[in-house]
């Protein structure tokens, strides 16, 4: 029968002769990749690559960044900087766009129709913080690292660093919704008014804080896992609270 039959090579191929050719394959795949890799960065460090530009921005004929065509949707990326600098809060900027029913667009599916919706706020935040709408080009704002565990590389993404410090960093590279001063002024008073709220030991591991029940306990209302804060003067008391929906509008 078939399946009893020995499986013979083709002539004048051993099983031995085949496995160079396999192994040049792998090497082969591996300097494709590096090339294209190599050729990622190239682009990037020239300004050229996008991957995904942001709300309110498009790209003219030529492949040159630009204001969106749509005069809607210019308008209401310049109402978010505009509106912070009245109110000089990131939270106040979203509660009102909440309270007056005012909708950002937001980056659609690929292949549907651009979307228009209430802001969250971390959508506020993330638009004031991209220097991308300062006219900067910035890649690798999130460097990986190649860590060796338990006997297997694994690759593990970073914490967002600041726009100078990236890998490509191009000041006045596009028209921006604010200039570089304007932009570095509203990141200091997003720290500013955030400085007691940095760090979140409760959706990692534990640091060198003196919270024994980091990532144990949960509301007993809605059932969200407890954020940890540390007060006093040493900064070493731990309090346990739940921030419910604040981020959506709430409580």
């Amino acid at each position: 029968m078939l399946g009893d039959s020995p499986i013979l090579d083709p002539p004048g191929i051993s099983r031995d002769s085949r496995r160079p050719e396999t192994a040049l394959s792998v090497v082969e795949l591996k300097v494709i990749r590096q090339r294209l890799l190599a050729g990622q960065e190239s682009k990037a460090s020239r300004g050229e690559l996008f991957k995904r530009l942001p709300i309110g921005y498009a790209l003219d004929a030529v492949g040159k960044v630009m204001f969106h065509p749509d005069q809607r949707v210019f308008e209401a990326i310049q109402l978010v900087f505009t509106k912070f600098r009245e109110l000089w809060s990131v939270r106040q900027t979203f509660q009102w766009f909440r309270d007056h029913d005012v909708e950002l667009p937001a980056n659609p599916i690929q292949g549907t129709k651009l979307a228009w919706k209430i802001p969250s706020q971390s959508l506020i935040r993330d638009i004031l913080c991209n220097p991308f709408y300062a006219g900067a080009y910035v890649w690798a704002r999130r460097p990986t690292t190649t860590r060796l565990v338990d006997g297997r590389l694994e690759k593990r993404q970073g914490a967002m660093c600041p726009a100078e410090e990236c890998r490509v960093f191009i000041r006045d590279h596009h028209v921006g919704y604010v200039d570089w001063a304007a932009y570095e002024e509203n990141r200091r008073m997003i720290r500013r008014n955030s400085v007691n709220w940095t760090g979140d030991e409760s959706m990692a591991a534990v640091r060198a804080g003196q919270g024994l029940l980091v990532g144990l306990l949960r509301c007993g209302h809605c059932g969200r896992k407890l954020h940890v804060r540390y007060w006093g003067g040493r900064g070493t008391h731990a309090r346990y609270l739940c921030v419910g929906d604040y981020a959506d509008g709430g409580q």
